[in-house]
């Protein structure tokens, strides 16, 4: 199952860097707060390591309890079936990218659903591809990596 983790996405290239005062310095990439951080923590739609950023739509529908998506959420999270498009086009190598800002959303009951929502950052051990297909974004981890309830943990 694809879990829709978040959005409003930053990627810090390999000379970003922030000042004292947390603002954004160097080169960084702002997708579109419309894609979503798309991933399949079981892997069995799509490599465990990849992490794709796509346009996705929720429906007003709850989703089964799917128990990866809830220690993601936390309990209290009212998990919805959300469609993903993914793009038909080839995809391209960008650059590599070192940092990743994300936000985790708030739950659906007056922001207090979910017990690991706000904004979130990550630096990568070591640079990371980053791939684009037409307005879809496809960041390629190594076989080992590790993202689960807790975001983003290695590389």
């Amino acid at each position: 199952m694809i879990v829709v983790k978040g959005s409003h996405v930053w990627f810090g290239h390999e000379d970003a860097w922030r000042n004292a005062h947390g603002e954004r310095r160097g080169s960084w990439t702002r997708l579109p707060s419309r894609l979503g951080v798309a991933h399949d923590p079981q892997g069995e739609l799509l490599a465990r390591h990849e992490i794709y950023f796509l346009p996705y739509r929720v429906h007003n529908a709850r989703a089964p309890s799917f128990s990866a998506a809830k220690r993601y959420f936390g309990p209290r999270y009212d998990l919805l079936i959300s469609g993903v498009d993914f793009p038909k086009g080839q995809w391209n190598h960008l650059h590599k990218v070192i940092v990743i800002d994300y936000r985790r959303p708030a739950g659906l009951r007056l922001g207090d659903g979910a017990i690991h929502e706000g904004d979130y950052t990550h630096a990568f051990a070591f640079p990371q591809p980053l791939w684009r297909a037409g307005q879809s974004y496809c960041l390629v981890l190594p076989t080992n990596a590790i993202v689960n309830e807790r975001g983003f943990v290695y590389p």
